[in-house]
């Protein structure tokens, strides 16, 4: 399954292994890129918009997503 294939309602593998398919670099943590580009593929958000959902998300305010970070924001928008 590539990136894209994920239907909008993931079980939580599907959103972990979005998450592995995603992080380019395999660094562990979705840099605002790696996330702004799916979230404008996927929603249709411009960059200001997806630069917000991923500030509201980034609870440790590192500046990237981790793992836990992005179920949730998937979670949030698609549900379980």
């Amino acid at each position: 399954m590539n990136a894209g294939a994920c239907s909008l309602c993931c079980s939580n593998d599907e959103v972990a292994t979005r998450f592995e398919q995603l992080d380019a670099d395999h660094n562990g943590v979705l840099s605002p890129d790696e996330v702004s580009a799916v979230l404008q593929d996927t929603l249709g958000l411009d960059a200001a918009n997806a630069k917000h959902m991923i500030e509201m998300f980034d609870t440790n305010r590192d500046g990237t997503l981790d793992k836990t970070e992005f179920m949730a924001l998937w979670t949030s928008m698609f549900g379980p």
